[in-house]
């Protein structure tokens, strides 16, 4: 056997299918198997692949084993001449793996291999190819010199950013999204360490393979997609922590010398530091700095229009005597905060949505003045036309920003043109389908690779899905045409007998799936938000009448352990039917079933009658729905 392909899966149970298929694709003519194991995904991935891809060798783990560990036990089992470490974000052309391997069996010197990468929109991946991480090389990656410099030999070494992309190098490191490995290397020094439980153990095998006397190649003859942010996204702190932790491990590991070691760490914790500052400073534009901007607006313009209606238009009125500025704080928390769980920070590009959240959070503010004590009242009058000032202001701003950021592209037009190149008509029509369960207004347009230009210039389009089948469209011809146009439109990937689509538009952003379950009001931005405000404010309402529930429930300290883990998103509070069901969005673990029965009963209903009644529950879902299942099953809160 020539080649094992081992991939490791963690809820990415759609970019795993493109994955495959695309695998599948490229090892047609080369003797070789495929091995994925799964890191305790709770996407319903095994349900999902249950009786699918019959070539592959499909492992369940009930933990997550971090990737080096899970990749570990494939290799144990795998059987090949040569073994790639896959990820499961990724798109290879149908040459791929013949170009690669002949390649690497041309030199015996060689032995690991990776390969130039693009991400979704079709810009190259720095990280395709890489230097030993030296004290200084690691502090210009991680202040950001290596971003400002990217074709410096001084600042940009880590990336080697000065060396050609499109030729092949010798190189120190390589991607573990993309590693092909002689086996025989592997059962002489070993696969991952299992130290590492994510990043620095792609470079910690590099760096180990090279010190065994072989050479890290990075191949450019041949290009792969990966769509990256799927697991930890790059630039988060999260990722910088990470990257610093996995940086240590390997510093401690490799570098005896206690002064170097010493050092490395010192300008590692000054580059964690750099970053962190930059993701924080990022992280609160981007999150809180928005929200902190309404609530400003708010808040001047209610001061504002306090004084004004005192000078000028009830001079002579005698206001109650309260803490005005406490007041007006206190209103403009309700108001945004109202405004937030009606959607006002989903939508930010959908005006219509931004208008409605506005007007529910004024008009709750009304209500809740109408009912408080006299003693902390100030004016109606004063409330309501500041209330809607300031909804105006933040209405108008928040469309500025959007004109802005969009630049006059189509995803906020009422018709949005969505061009399909599939030589298959029934694929085509699949495609159209699922787009047509949509709440948005499409216009799916179907051509080929000869008319796609000419399509282009008539459609004004920014989305593209390729409906790849292997002979009339394949991966290799796709990747030629988005590296000649990167950045250019939003590209999307949909293989022939495949049930999504997938695409992402940058490195720094999580791919995108369609798929029927996007459809489900339970799945959507609204519904995952409706069903999260219903359980943390119903888990919260129970704990503060817990004292007097504990006496009605079946099980008491059950009940307690529930409502903390509703409250901290680790479970919700209703659940389907079905134990198992890849055909409906998944959700969190569940206190009580649909039915409002705990999940020790087994339904006496038939399952087909079962799922279709599950299928009802996603589709329709409301928070009144949830609302009412927990008053009927309330005794089994504890279960």
């Amino acid at each position: 056997m020539k080649i094992s392909v081992i991939i490791v899966n963690y809820n990415v149970k759609h970019f795993l299918e493109q994955c495959l298929l695309s695998v599948s694709n490229a090892m047609e003519d080369i003797s070789g198997e495929i091995i994925v194991v799964d890191n305790n995904s709770n996407d319903n991935s095994k349900a999902y692949f249950q009786n699918r891809f019959k070539n592959v060798n499909f492992i369940w783990l009930g933990e997550n084993l971090g990737f080096g560990k899970a990749n570990n036990l494939a290799v144990d089992i795998a059987r090949g001449e040569y073994v790639l470490f896959l990820n499961p974000d990724t798109l290879v052309p149908e040459e791929c793996f013949s170009k690669c391997l002949q390649f690497i069996e041309a030199d015996q010197s060689i032995g690991a291999l990776g390969i130039k990468m693009i991400d979704g929109s079709g810009t190259f991946l720095p990280e395709s190819k890489r230097a030993n991480p030296s004290p200084v090389t690691s502090l210009f990656k991680l202040s950001g010199l290596s971003s400002l410099f990217p074709r410096s030999k001084v600042f940009a070494k880590y990336h080697l950013g000065y060396l050609d992309q499109n030729k092949n190098h010798e190189v120190d490191i390589l991607a573990g999204a993309f590693m092909l490995i002689r086996k025989n290397i592997l059962d002489k020094i070993g696969a991952f360490d299992e130290i590492f439980f994510m990043y620095g153990e792609d470079i910690d095998l590099s760096y180990r393979i090279k010190k065994e006397g072989y050479k890290n190649y990075y191949f450019a003859d041949s290009s792969i997609i990966h769509f990256k942010g799927e697991s930890t996204k790059k630039g988060s702190l999260n990722y910088v922590k990470m990257f610093y932790n996995a940086m240590s491990l390997f510093v401690s590991k490799h570098y005896k010398n206690n002064l170097l070691s010493s050092l490395f760490k010192i300008i590692l914790q000054i580059g964690i530091w750099t970053k962190a500052t930059i993701s924080a400073i990022s992280f609160f534009i981007k999150k809180i700095g928005v929200k902190i901007i309404d609530f400003v607006i708010t808040f001047v313009t209610l001061f504002i229009i306090k004084i004004i209606w005192q000078q000028y238009i009830q001079p002579d009125a005698v206001f109650v005597n309260t803490d005005y500025l406490f007041f007006i704080g206190i209103t403009s928390l309700t108001f945004l905060t109202t405004a937030n769980f009606s959607g006002l920070y989903d939508y930010t590009d959908k005006p219509n949505k931004i208008f409605n959240s506005l007007f529910i959070g004024i008009l709750v503010s009304l209500s809740i003045y109408a009912v408080i004590s006299n003693n902390y009242r100030f004016s109606r009058g004063i409330l309501l036309s500041g209330l809607v000032i300031s909804a105006i202001f933040i209405y108008l701003y928040r469309s500025v920003l959007n004109n802005s950021r969009n630049n006059n592209q189509s995803d906020n037009d009422s018709l949005k043109n969505i061009v399909v190149v599939s030589e298959n008509k029934s694929s085509f029509n699949h495609i159209k389908k699922l787009f047509n369960k949509s709440e948005n207004k499409n216009n799916i347009i179907n051509t080929n690779f000869l008319n796609l230009a000419s399509t282009l210039e008539d459609i004004p389009s920014k989305d593209i899905i390729f409906d790849i089948d292997a002979k009339h469209i394949t991966m290799t011809s796709v990747l030629e045409y988005i590296e000649k146009h990167p950045l250019k439109h939003y590209y999307n990937f949909h293989y022939l007998y495949s049930q999504s689509i997938i695409g992402s538009s940058s490195k720094n952003e999580s791919g995108t799936t369609v798929d029927k379950n996007k459809f489900y009001k339970i799945s959507s931005v609204v519904g995952k938000r409706t069903k999260r405000n219903l359980d943390t404010v119903t888990a919260a309402l129970l704990l503060i009448m817990s004292p007097v529930l504990l006496f009605f429930m079946e099980k008491p300290f059950h009940f307690f352990a529930n409502i903390f883990q509703v409250m901290f998103a680790k479970k919700t509070w209703v659940g389907y039917m079905s134990t198992s069901n890849d055909q409906l969005p998944a959700l969190k673990p569940s206190v009580i079933k649909n039915n409002s029965m705990p999940y020790y009963v087994i339904p006496k209903a038939l399952p087909e009658n079962i799922l279709k009644h599950d299928e009802q529950y996603a589709k329709k879902y409301t928070w009144q729905t949830d609302f009412k299942i927990i008053k009927k099953g309330f005794k089994y809160l504890g279960s």
